[in-house]
C-alpha cells in the first residue's frame, strides 16, 4: 500500500483494501494505519475517508482501524469548511449514532462551532424519521455533543419552517430538549411558539401545566423533572390528541398530502410518543391508540388524507428494497392502504392497477412484526398480486436480490412463495445459472422451488451439481454443488437420484459433504421417492463409509457423526416400512453384501411382513365361496401370487407327463419337438388349466420395441391376470415365461441376458419363470441328430440346482422374483 498509494491506488480502492491489523503486533502495516495513511491523505480524498470512518468507528473499540476512524473524524471536523467535507462528516455521524447510539466515546467533540454543528444536526432529521436514530439520541449520546441550550431559537425556527410535515415532530422534540426552563428568555420564546404550534404545545405540556397533587399525572411530571429520572426510560404524560393532530390535519386539507406521514406516526404513538417499539410498524391504523380516541369526524378526515396521500404522492424511487432501508413514505403508504382497505374497501382507486403498481414495492419491502399487521398486509399483497402481478414479482425479486448482496441469503423467496408463477421461476433460474449467488442463497431458492414441483429449477439444480463437480478446483462452485445436492436429496420428487447417486458414490469428499449437510434428526425421507434397490445402495454406501462399529453413542448433544448414524438407521427403517418387493430385495442385497447380522435379518422379516400386510386384499364373499367349492382355486392379488400359481401349475404339468401318454405330445417322429412347438404346447395346457380364472396366456408377445422396422423382443409366454372383479380398468398383473430346449447353447445365460435384462428390465415387470425342457436319449430314432448328443451329456438334477441358484442371485441383485424350472420330457424307458 505504501508503494501504490496515492499514485496507483485511488482513495476508494485503498479503503476497500483495509483489514484489521494483527493483535499485539507492531509492524509496517500498523504503522501505515497509524501515521502513513493520514500523512498522505489530501483534502480531496477526505469525504471518501469520512464515509469509511462512519462505518468503522466504534466507541468501544481499541484496535488500529477504530483509532484510524477516530482520527479521520477529527480531521474531518477541522476541515469541515472544505467542499463536501461537512456533508460526509454529517453522514458519518449519522452512521455512528445509528450503529452505537453515541459518538466515539468522548474522543470526538464538535460543540465548538454552532453553525457547523447545527448542519450536522439537521442532516440527522431524515434518519430520525426513518427510525434509524432515536429522537433523544443527540442529547443522550455519550457525551452530549449535538444539542445545546443555545440551539433553542434555531430549533424553533426550523419547527416553524416544517409546519405540517413529518420533520415538524422532530423539531418540536429537539426544541423541547434544548429549552433551559431556568432561563426566562427561553421560557418566553417557548410560550410564544406554543401558541403557534400544537405539536410543541403537546410536547411541552407536562413542563408548564399545573397538575393536582397526588394524581398519576403529577407523579409523572415530578419524575420527569427530577434529574435522577431524566432518561428515555421515563414515560411522558399522555398528550391532547386534538392539539397534536390539529396542525397536520389542517396542512393536509390545505393541499399538503405528505402531512399524512406525520399523522400516521402521531396516531400510532399518541399515548407514548417516545415508544421504543414503534407501534406504527406493529399495529394497523384502526387498532392504534389515536384511532380509538378520535371521534368520527376526525376519523373521516384521516381517511380522506390517506386517500389523497396514495393518489397524489409518488412512492419512493431508488433501490431501497435492495438496501433493506424503509423510507418514511413507505411506512406511511402501507398504513394508508391498510386504513382505506379496512374502512373504505369499495374505494374505486383500489381497483386501479396504477395505484398498486406504485405501492406494491412498499407492501413487499415492509416487514410485518405481529399478527394484526401480518394478516392485513397479506390480504393487501394478495390483492396487489391479483391486480399488478408484474409489479409484485419485480418487488419480490428486488428484495431477494438485496438480501443476496447483503446477507448471502434469499429468505424472501420462501416468504412470498405464494406468488409463484412461470415468470418468477424463469427469473430465479436465470439468477442461479448466472453463478453469482452465495451457496446459502442457492439453497434458499431451490428449497422453495423443489417443494413447489418446479421441473425447471430441478433441472437447474442437477446442472449445478454437475458443474460443481467439473470445476473441482473451484471452491465456490463446489460449495454451490453441495447445497444443490442437499436440496435435491431433501425436496426433489425422485431425490435427483440419477445425478446425485453417481456423484455421491464416485466423487471423493463430495458424498460425505452432502450427507453431513442433509443428515439429521429430521433428515430427508427417501422412502417412496427412490426405489428400494436405490435406497439399499445408499444404505450400503453409508454402512461402508460410516461403519457402525465407529458410531458414537446417541445421547446428549449429537455431533455430525452421531447424526449420520441416526439418519442411517432411519433410512433402514424407511426401507422396512416401504412394504414393497423392491424393499425386501434391497434388504436381501444388504445381507448378501454385509453378512447375516441380527439387525439386518430382523429388518428382512419386518419388511416381508409389511409387504404382505400392504399387499393383502381380503377376498370377497363370492371368492370365498368359490375357494371352498374348488380347492384348486387361488386368490391372486399381485404378480408374486400369479407367479406362485403358475409354478404350481407347471409342476403339476411336469408330474403328469409321466403318468399319462401326454409326454407324446412333446415328440414328433422319432425326435422331440422344437422350442416353438413346446411353447405352444405349454400355452394350450396352461390355458386349459386356468380357464375361467381371469387369466390369459399369450404367445410371442412383443414386450420391447426396437427402433426401425421389424418386430422387437418377444417373450415365449406372457401370462396376465386380473387382481379384482372383471370390470373395465381393473388392475392387471403379469408374469413372463421364457422356454428353452436343453440343447440351446444359452440355457445358462438366457436367464440373465434375456429374461431379466430384456423382458423384465425395460417394462417394469418383475416376475418371471425360466423354463428348460429336457429330453433324454431314449426314444430318438435319429441317432445323428445333434440335439440328442447335447442333451445326452446333461445331468437334469445338476442343471436344476445350478439354475435355481442363479435365479436366487438374480432376484436379490436385480430386485426381481425369478424362478427356474426344468421339465423332463424324456420318453419312458421300455421294459
Amino acid at each position: 500500500m505504501e508503494l501504490l498509494w496515492p499514485e496507483q491506488l485511488t482513495a476508494e480502492e485503498l479503503f476497500q483494501l483495509l483489514t484489521p491489523a494483527k493483535a499485539r503486533l507492531v509492524g509496517t502495516y500498523r504503522m501505515f494505519l497509524h501515521s502513513g495513511l493520514l500523512d498522505r491523505l489530501d483534502d480531496e480524498a477526505l469525504p471518501v475517508a469520512l464515509r469509511w470512518a462512519g462505518e468503522h468507528a466504534d466507541p468501544f473499540g481499541d484496535d488500529a482501524l477504530t483509532e484510524l476512524a477516530d482520527r479521520l473524524l477529527e480531521r474531518g471536523w477541522k476541515r469541515r469548511a472544505n467542499p463536501g467535507v461537512l456533508e460526509a462528516f454529517a453522514e458519518a455521524v449519522g452512521e455512528m449514532l445509528e450503529r452505537h447510539g453515541q459518538l466515539s466515546g468522548g474522543r470526538l467533540r464538535i460543540l465548538d462551532d454552532d453553525e457547523y454543528r447545527r448542519s450536522v444536526l439537521e442532516s440527522l432529521v431524515s434518519r430520525v424519521l426513518r427510525r434509524e436514530v432515536g429522537l433523544r439520541t443527540p442529547q443522550f449520546c455519550d457525551p452530549p455533543l449535538l444539542i445545546a441550550g443555545t440551539d433553542l431559537p434555531w430549533t424553533l425556527g426550523r419547527l416553524a419552517a416544517a409546519r405540517g410535515r413529518p420533520a415538524a415532530w422532530v423539531w418540536s422534540r429537539w426544541a423541547h430538549l434544548a429549552w433551559q426552563d431556568h432561563d426566562p428568555a427561553q421560557t418566553e420564546a417557548i410560550f410564544d411558539a406554543r401558541d403557534r404550534s400544537p405539536l410543541l404545545r403537546a410536547v411541552t405540556e407536562y413542563r408548564v401545566a399545573a397538575w393536582p397533587l397526588d394524581t398519576p399525572a403529577a407523579q409523572r411530571a415530578r419524575a420527569v423533572s427530577s434529574a435522577a429520572e431524566a432518561s428515555e426510560s421515563v414515560a411522558e404524560t399522555p398528550i391532547g390528541l386534538y392539539d397534536l393532530l390539529a396542525e397536520p390535519l389542517a396542512q393536509g386539507e390545505a393541499g399538503e398530502p405528505t402531512a399524512w406521514s406525520l399523522l400516521s406516526w402521531l396516531v400510532a404513538d399518541v399515548d407514548q410518543p417516545r415508544a421504543r417499539h414503534h407501534r406504527e410498524l406493529r399495529e394497523p391504523v384502526v387498532g392504534s391508540p389515536g384511532w380509538r380516541l378520535a371521534d368520527d369526524a376526525t376519523r373521516q378526515r384521516l381517511v380522506a388524507l390517506a386517500k389523497a396521500f396514495l393518489v397524489e404522492t409518488s412512492p419512493p424511487a431508488g433501490n431501497w428494497l435492495g438496501d433493506a432501508t424503509i423510507p418514511r413514505e413507505v411506512l406511511a403508504g402501507v398504513r394508508a392502504l391498510e386504513l382505506v382497505a379496512d374502512v373504505a374497501p369499495d374505494w374505486v382507486a383500489l381497483d386501479d392497477p396504477t395505484l398498486w403498481t406504485g405501492w406494491t414495492p412498499a407492501l413487499i419491502g415492509l416487514p410485518s412484526d405481529s399478527d394484526p399487521t401480518e394478516a392485513l398486509r397479506r390480504r393487501l399483497r394478495e390483492r396487489a398480486h391479483a391486480v399488478a402481478p408484474q409489479a409484485t414479482r419485480d418487488a419480490v425479486l428486488a428484495r431477494a436480490d438485496g438480501e443476496a448482496r447483503r446477507l448471502g441469503r434469499m429468505w424472501t423467496i420462501g416468504r412470498f412463495a405464494w406468488i409463484w408463477d412461470a415468470e418468477l421461476e424463469a427469473a430465479l433460474d436465470e439468477r442461479l445459472r448466472r453463478g453469482t449467488l452465495a451457496p446459502d442463497a442457492v439453497a434458499d431458492v431451490l428449497a422453495v422451488a423443489l417443494q413447489r414441483g418446479s421441473a425447471l429449477l430441478e433441472a437447474c439444480a442437477q446442472d449445478l451439481v454437475n458443474l460443481g463437480l467439473e470445476r473441482s478446483i473451484d471452491d465456490a462452485a463446489r460449495a454451490v454443488a453441495e447445497r444443490a445436492a442437499d436440496a435435491l436429496l431433501r425436496f426433489a420428487p425422485d431425490a435427483g437420484w440419477s445425478v446425485l447417486w453417481p456423484a455421491l458414490r464416485d466423487q471423493p469428499g463430495f458424498g460425505p459433504a452432502v450427507v453431513q449437510a442433509s443428515a439429521g434428526l429430521h433428515g430427508p425421507t427417501l422412502a417412496g421417492r427412490i426405489s428400494g434397490s436405490a435406497l439399499s445402495e445408499l444404505i450400503l454406501w453409508l454402512l461402508q463409509t460410516y461403519p457402525p462399529e465407529s458410531d458414537p453413542p446417541l445421547e446428549g448433544t449429537l455431533g455430525p457423526r452421531a447424526v449420520i448414524a441416526f439418519w442411517r438407521g432411519v433410512l433402514v427403517r424407511d426401507l422396512v416400512a416401504a412394504g414393497t418387493p423392491e424393499a425386501v430385495h434391497g434388504i436381501r442385497r444388504l445381507i448378501a453384501q454385509l453378512g447375516e447380522s441380527p439387525y439386518l435379518l430382523r429388518a428382512q422379516v419386518e419388511a416381508q411382513e409389511t409387504m404382505r400386510r400392504r399387499r393383502w386384499r381380503p377376498p370377497s364373499p363370492s371368492e370365498v365361496i368359490k375357494l371352498g367349492l374348488d380347492a384348486s382355486r387361488r386368490v391372486v392379488v399381485s404378480d408374486l401370487d400369479l407367479q406362485r400359481v403358475l409354478v404350481e401349475e407347471l409342476r403339476d404339468i411336469a408330474r403328469a407327463l409321466h403318468s399319462s401318454p401326454a409326454v407324446q405330445d412333446l415328440w414328433g417322429t422319432g425326435k422331440p419337438k422344437y422350442e416353438e412347438e413346446c411353447s405352444s404346447w405349454l400355452e394350450r395346457r396352461l390355458t386349459e388349466r386356468l380357464r375361467g380364472r381371469g387369466t390369459i396366456v399369450n404367445r410371442e408377445v412383443e414386450v420391447h420395441r426396437r427402433g426401425g422396422p421389424g418386430l422387437g423382443d418377444r417373450t415365449d409366454l406372457l401370462v396376465s391376470a386380473l387382481v379384482s372383479e372383471r370390470v373395465e380398468d381393473a388392475p392387471v398383473v403379469e408374469v413372463v415365461i421364457e422356454v428353452k430346449g436343453c440343447w440351446n447353447a444359452d440355457i445358462r445365460t438366457a436367464m440373465q441376458d434375456q429374461l431379466s435384462a430384456r423382458y423384465l428390465g425395460d417394462e417394469g415387470r418383475r416376475c418371471g419363470v425360466n423354463l428348460v425342457m429336457h429330453f433324454g436319449p431314449n426314444g430318438w430314432s435319429d441317432c445323428n441328430d445333434w440335439r440328442r448328443r447335447v442333451c445326452g451329456h446333461i445331468d437334469v438334477d445338476a442343471l436344476g440346482e445350478e439354475l435355481h441358484r442363479q435365479a436366487e442371485a438374480l432376484s436379490i441383485a436385480e430386485g426381481r422374483s425369478i424362478v427356474a424350472l426344468v421339465i423332463d420330457g424324456s420318453q419312458p424307458v421300455k421294459p
